[in-house]
């Protein structure tokens, strides 16, 4: 009968690192003065269809619409038309929802 192991093992242990160090390094980096970081997507270069709805729905949530824009296919956008008739699209049931 083996007896459990007291260290942790090294899947555990990195995630906790990385926990730990990432608590760290944000709760050290804000303070009362600091200016509020970019709103970054969060794909930098979207590989799958998955990341590319992920970026326009985050840039749909802080309402920036001509990035959201940017993300639509060339069929999409032909059929769209331009970002003004886009944004009226997404005024009108159900897209209102987004």
């Amino acid at each position: 009968m083996t007896s459990p192991s007291i260290i942790p093992s090294s899947r555990w242990f990195r995630a906790s690192i990385l926990t730990y160090a990432s608590i760290f390094y944000t709760t050290t980096t804000t303070h009362a003065f600091s200016t509020p970081s970019p709103q970054i997507p969060p794909f930098i270069n979207p590989q799958t269809p998955e990341e590319v709805v992920q970026n326009q729905l985050f840039h749909y949530q802080i309402k920036n619409l001509e990035s959201a824009f940017s993300y639509n296919s060339p069929e999409n956008k032909q059929a769209t038309g331009t970002i003004s008739d886009f944004e009226t699209s997404l005024q009108t049931p159900p897209y209102n929802l987004l």
